[in-house]
C-alpha cells in the first residue's frame, strides 16, 4: 500500500485460492491465462464474426477479404462460363485445359 506518492509501495506476498466472479466462486487456476489463449480466443471471434457477416450478406472489417475472394471466383466462373476472359480467367482456364487434356 502507499502512504505516499514519494514512498515505495509495500508488496503484498497473497496466496490467492478462489476468485469470485458475477456471483459464482471459480478456482484461482482461471487467472493463469498466457498470450496464446488469449489470442486463440480473440481470433475465434473474429472467425465467428465473420462466418455471422458472410450468413447475413452483412459486410464487416472481418468479413470483406471473404466476400473479395468470393466474388472473384464468381467471375471466374463467369469468365469460364461465357466469352469473356481477363487475366486471372486466362490462367485457370489454361490450368483445366492441361488437367483435362490427356497425356
Amino acid at each position: 500500500m502507499a502512504v505516499c506518492a514519494r514512498t515505495q509501495l509495500a508488496v503484498l506476498d497473497l496466496d490467492i485460492y478462489l476468485v469470485p466472479v458475477r456471483l459464482r466462486v471459480l478456482e484461482a487456476d482461471v487467472l493463469d491465462v498466457d498470450e496464446s489463449v488469449l489470442i486463440d480466443r480473440f481470433l475465434s471471434g473474429i472467425k465467428t464474426i465473420a462466418a455471422i457477416s458472410l450468413a447475413l450478406n452483412y459486410p464487416t472489417i472481418v468479413s470483406i477479404t471473404h466476400s473479395l475472394v468470393n466474388a472473384y471466383k464468381n467471375l471466374i466462373a463467369i469468365s469460364l462460363a461465357t466469352e469473356y476472359t481477363f487475366e486471372g480467367s486466362e490462367k485457370v482456364s489454361l490450368l483445366l485445359c492441361l488437367a483435362m487434356c490427356p497425356i
